[in-house]
């Protein structure tokens, strides 16, 4: 249960900013759960998703590298992503470039909406589009592929 301070009290405006971040994230983290599953899934169906939008599909060596994890974590857990419909592996060239499917390009829409209104709430800002709030930072490795 959450704690109000007593009006007497000053509120920190740091330790502010710092509970709306986590509620942002706890938000973010129950919508992904529910679409996606387990956190780490959830994580790399995301990473997935931002490199399609980008225009540079991960392949398995650079999702391991960008995620810091080892390539046989990535291998398992791609091979249950994959088999519950969440990615698609593709063949290209000598690498495997990951696709998020269109059953999860479907379930991100849906809950688009809901995932702008957590950050308008954390932002304070009721107008405007995600866009405005500046670019997300990239995790992208350069492969040598291209």
């Amino acid at each position: 249960m959450p704690v109000d301070p007593s009006p007497s009290v000053p509120v920190d405006p740091v330790d502010q900013v710092r509970r709306a971040i986590i509620e942002c994230l706890n938000r973010f983290y129950a919508i992904e759960s529910g679409m996606w599953g387990d956190p780490l899934s959830s994580l790399m169906i995301r990473t997935v998703i931002q490199a399609r939008l980008e225009g540079r599909p991960h392949d398995i060596s650079s999702l391991s590298t960008c995620l810091d994890l080892s390539l046989a974590t990535v291998h398992r857990k791609l091979k249950r992503i994959a088999a519950d419909g969440y990615i698609e592996m593709r063949r290209e060239g000598r690498s495997i470039r990951l696709y998020p499917t269109e059953r999860v390009e479907v379930l991100f829409d849906t809950r688009f909406d809901e995932m702008i209104e957590t950050l308008r709430a954390l932002y304070g800002r009721g107008e405007g589009r995600a866009s405005d709030w500046g670019p997300p930072r990239p995790c992208r490795v350069d492969d040598g592929d291209d």
